[in-house]
């Protein structure tokens, strides 16, 4: 991750990384506070009865501030 993190950095590149792991998410953050980089979690969820898919944007902070809380970032459908 962090080889690609670089790169990215160096070429001026955004990457997407699409995951299910709360363990990869604070990888990522983590490195890019290191690298000066710019980090945010997209979570997206889809109403079933309407099929319309609403996105919600978490800066490094609010992850941050949800796992010191007790609460999984994943389960943001719950809030």
């Amino acid at each position: 991750m962090r080889f690609a993190l670089k790169l990215a950095k160096d070429r001026s590149l955004q990457l997407f990384i699409s995951t299910h792991s709360v363990e990869l998410v604070n990888i990522v953050r983590r490195l890019c506070e290191e690298l000066g980089l710019g980090f945010r979690v997209f979570f997206m969820e889809r109403d079933y009865s309407s099929g319309v898919v609403d996105v919600r944007v978490l800066e490094s902070l609010d992850v941050n501030v949800l796992q010191k809380i007790g609460l999984d970032p994943r389960m943001l459908y719950v809030i």
